[in-house]
């Protein structure tokens, strides 16, 4: 599951706190300073279209400011008008006590990181943890694996041209895995 984090550049270190968090969970997080040198800028907008999630992060040094941040909020609100509702693509997250001016996104349940840091990235992880598509379920991934190895070896022993077309089949699983809509495991 790939996460965006978007973030005023005062807020840069609580955002490299959090992004590094959720790398060490296992989750796919990228920012802007993923962008290198001399790539085009429009693979921001491309990586926040193809991200699961977006967590916005709010202080009151976001709220008041404008430039790029404002820009990407502004981008980003567009897309959350485009989901349904039910889905939870974007997660405020308030890291002080800030209002949330807009009002789209006052109508989310955001996560603070604080009084408590740990306590906030708690309630992020299990709210990205129920969002996880099933592919991404360690349980699951390990059940469908062993399947396939079952499978496989199955046809082996019955026949070998038939496991051949089964192998080269069984190498575009995961892709193929992956391009499926998002399924939400319930808890």
């Amino acid at each position: 599951m790939k996460i965006f984090l978007s973030y005023a550049k005062e807020d840069v270190k609580i955002a490299k706190r959090l992004y590094d968090d959720l790398k060490r969970e296992g989750f796919e997080s990228w920012d802007e300073e993923d962008i290198l040198p001399g790539e085009h800028v429009s693979l921001f907008n491309k990586e926040i279209k193809d991200s699961s999630v977006i967590l916005l992060l709010f202080s009151v040094n976001s709220v008041s400011k404008r430039g790029e941040f404002v820009k990407q909020q502004k981008f980003i609100l567009k897309l959350l008008d485009e989901i349904p509702d039910s889905e939870t693509f974007i997660i405020p997250v308030r890291l002080n006590d800030c209002e949330l001016l807009d009002e789209r996104l006052q109508n989310l349940k955001p996560a603070d990181l604080f009084p408590s840091y740990e306590n906030g990235l708690e309630k992020i992880l299990k709210a990205l943890h129920r969002k996880k598509p099933i592919w991404q379920n360690h349980r699951l991934r390990k059940m469908i694996i062993t399947y396939m190895i079952q499978t496989m070896s199955r046809l082996i022993r019955k026949n070998l041209r038939q496991a051949a077309a089964v192998l080269s089949v069984s190498e575009e699983m995961p892709k193929v895995i992956s391009s499926y809509p998002v399924m939400t495991i319930p808890s």
